[in-house]
């Protein structure tokens, strides 16, 4: 049987909502979305199953099957227009354009100006929504310590050996009041090693670390500028793969330490800092599943939302 598929998806941008229709909606081939230039406006969309997401990540190497996801349908969807926002630039001297972003929050907030120092959508209503596997990794002693989770999980095997390879930047409203107690955590699990149904996930096997180190992971506070604030100053820690994005707050506990502070806004993104363009990777074996775990969730309560842009393989989804 040949299947068509005739998606709408909503695209938002700061100033307007429009319907956009697949361009691919006549092929037999995956849904797809990519909207016209948004000027210097980031677009974000909802809509792509978590099966089309993880192929548009992985690309043409592999198989990938029992592709899942869970969160709230606002937080994970996919991103364009990022080269005229100025999101930072990878090794290969590629702006990263077009994605899939997941975080813990509505993704809509990710879309600037920076006009709001607590830029938020809290999800959690009282029923555990975190992620423990996030929680190992932040050193969390109980099972309440994250919240709104985002978490896309799929299978890869391949017949030969590749590497797989995540381009993102990871991005936070918790920036720099909060890098001391809000440790609002990000993993990218690479798996081969189950017991039952169930894939063992923990620092051994997350790809998501912060650049030079084997068992530190890209969270809030293990990448900073430092906070300036008087009574309570933060030292930054690896600072050299923080971006300052200018909290509209300014000054005291809402500017990072010089001299990773910004003035201005350097990005017209809500989030007020993030990571430079980071790389995570581990080789792949022939004929050998690998279960993918990307995860995001705030750390201590679900204000302040957080989130991670991961560059797609194909040109625009």
């Amino acid at each position: 049987h040949t299947y068509y598929y005739a998606v709408t998806f909503v695209y938002y941008n700061d100033v307007t909502e429009t319907i956009y229709e697949s361009p691919y909606s006549q092929e037999t081939a995956l849904t797809g979305c990519c909207p016209v230039n948004g000027g210097d406006a980031l677009w974000v969309n909802y809509g792509a199953t978590p099966q089309e997401l993880a192929r548009w990540l992985v690309g043409t190497n592999g198989t990938v099957t029992n592709a899942t996801y869970r969160g709230a349908a606002e937080a994970i969807g996919i991103f364009g227009n990022a080269s005229a926002v100025g999101l930072p630039t990878g090794a290969p001297g590629l702006a990263m354009d077009t994605g899939v972003i997941l975080a813990s929050g509505s993704i809509t907030n990710a879309i600037g100006p920076n006009d709001k120092s607590d830029a938020e959508t809290e999800f959690y209503a009282g029923v555990y929504n975190g992620d423990a596997d996030l929680e190992k990794l932040v050193g969390s002693t109980g099972a309440s310590n994250t919240f709104d989770a985002a978490v896309l999980e799929f299978d890869i095997i391949s017949t030969n050996s590749f590497t797989l390879q995540f381009e993102y930047v990871f991005a936070s409203e918790e920036y720099p009041e909060y890098i001391d107690h809000f440790n609002d955590p990000l993993a990218i699990f690479v798996s081969t090693n189950r017991v039952g149904t169930n894939w063992i996930n923990s620092i051994t096997n997350d790809i998501a670390l912060v650049p030079g180190t084997t068992n530190v992971p890209v969270s809030v506070s293990n990448i900073n500028g430092g906070s300036a604030d008087f009574y309570n100053p933060v030292t930054p820690t690896n600072p050299e793969y923080y971006i300052d994005n200018a909290d509209p707050g300014s000054t005291g506990p809402h500017s990072a330490m010089p001299p990773y502070n910004a003035g201005s806004p350097v990005y017209n993104l809500q989030y007020d800092g993030l990571t430079t363009n980071l790389l995570a990777q581990v080789n792949i074996s022939p004929n050998v599943t690998n279960h993918v775990k990307i995860a995001i969730a705030d750390y201590g309560d679900a204000r302040f939302d957080a989130a991670v842009f991961i560059k797609v393989k194909t040109l625009c989804p």
